[in-house]
Formats: C-alpha cells, structure tokens, sequence
C-alpha cells in the first residue's frame, strides 16, 4: 500500500468517525428531548453495525489478509461510511 493510498483511507476512516459521532450525539439529544422508541432503535441499530459489520471487517484484514493492525482498523472504519449509506432510517 503506498503512501497515496493510505492517506485516502485514513482521510475516509475519520470521516466515518465524525459520522458516528455527529449520528451518536443527535440521537443522544433526542433521547434527551424526547424519550421515544426511535432513539432506542437507532442506537441497537449502530451497536449492530458496530457488531455484525466493522469487527468481521476487521477480522477478517487482520486474520485472512495478514495486514498490520491500523491499516485493518482503517479499513474496518472507512467500511461504516458505506454501510450508514445502505441503512435506512425510519
């Protein structure tokens, strides 16, 4: 992976950050505003993301592709960007 490259995922790894964060904390002041069913939905729906989708991601550039630890967590967290892409919220 060449210089060029990694400065690509790593500019996508924390944008995917800020997404996270921006989503987690307007659902955290909705709940603070208004303690309905949607906050709770979202949030089981982005610890599943967390779960179901970054860590096999993870895994699988650490274990199958032998890739360094970082690169592989960049990789994993660029992935939620477009994962949140395909997510639809009620």
């Amino acid at each position: 992976m060449n210089q060029q490259q990694l400065q690509t995922l790593k500019k996508a790894a924390l944008r995917s950050v800020w997404v996270f964060l921006l989503l987690n904390s307007s659902l955290l002041l909705l709940f603070f505003l208004d303690n309905t069913e949607f906050v709770f939905i979202a949030l089981v729906i982005q610890i599943s993301i967390v779960v179901i989708w970054q860590l096999p991601v993870f895994i699988f550039h650490v274990v199958y592709k032998k890739q360094p630890i970082l690169i592989s967590i960049y990789k994993a967290l660029a992935s939620y960007r477009y994962v949140i892409e395909q997510v639809q919220w009620p």
